[in-house]
């Protein structure tokens, strides 16, 4: 079960890791994985599983919202409509970002990382960075909306459930996903194995944490695995693109 953060922990702890550890989850892993087969028959999907529409108009309708006036539906649709998605900004906006970053220019950090969320909102490494520069500026408002963001990110991957079962998993739209909900928790490196049970696709975590009791967490992945499939069926797609990470 997730447990929301106290006021305090999201005015002052906003590194991406130690937001992470605030969100209570029992069962946590990074793993292995094995290479896969494409399947050749359909795969059934649900309302949840698939995404329609455009990313850019998506973050449009919540981005000047109120975060607490944005629910984990709406952030989960987001994270679909991301990895559907072709752009993430343009080249010149994300240098001015990134050269930001690299001399640690708070101010513009803080400006163009405003600009590539109106591309990218659903990207947790982004708001992190932006909640950081405004933290070094002292803007407690906006270092509570971006670590806000940070939380519901994380508690939009239980849509379907807590993780501990198959008929309770959590919901993952690329495989990156995954490494990034399981890796910084901090926990060690496990195994993985794809599981395919009543026409649901299922990433399954076996993994230690550091007490070293041995724990499964489940992933529901169908959705990735629908446009993944449908993707390498179509003979008319010579680009057989997919977001992994």
């Amino acid at each position: 079960m997730l447990m929301a953060p106290s006021r305090t922990l999201l005015a002052l702890s906003i590194s991406f890791l130690s937001l992470l550890m605030a969100i209570t989850v029992s069962l946590n892993c990074a793993s292995t994985r094995n290479n896969r087969d494409i399947p050749d028959y359909e795969i059934p999907v649900t309302g949840t599983d698939t995404c329609d529409g455009s990313y850019r108009e998506a973050i449009a309708a919540v981005q000047n919202r109120p975060i607490e006036e944005v629910s984990i539906n709406e952030i989960a649709r987001l994270r679909c409509l991301k990895y559907r998605s072709e752009s993430s900004g343009d080249s010149l906006l994300r240098s001015e970002y990134e050269k930001a970053v690299s001399d640690s220019n708070h101010e513009n950090i803080l400006i163009y990382g405003k600009e590539l969320l109106a591309y990218d909102f659903a990207n947790p490494r982004l708001h992190d960075a932006v909640a950081g520069a405004a933290k070094a500026l002292g803007r407690e408002e906006e270092i509570n909306y971006h670590a806000q963001y940070i939380v519901k990110h994380f508690q939009s991957f239980t849509v379907l459930g807590n993780g501990r079962s198959f008929e309770s998993p959590l919901q993952a739209f690329a495989i990156g996903e995954e490494y990034e909900w399981l890796s910084l928790m901090g926990y060690g490196r496990g195994v993985q194995s794809l599981v395919v049970r009543n026409g649901r696709h299922f990433d399954v975590h076996t993994c230690k944490n550091r007490d070293g009791f041995k724990a499964k967490i489940f992933f529901d992945i169908t959705g990735y695995w629908y446009y993944f499939h449908k993707m390498f069926m179509d003979t008319t797609n010579t680009k057989k693109r997919i977001i992994l990470y």
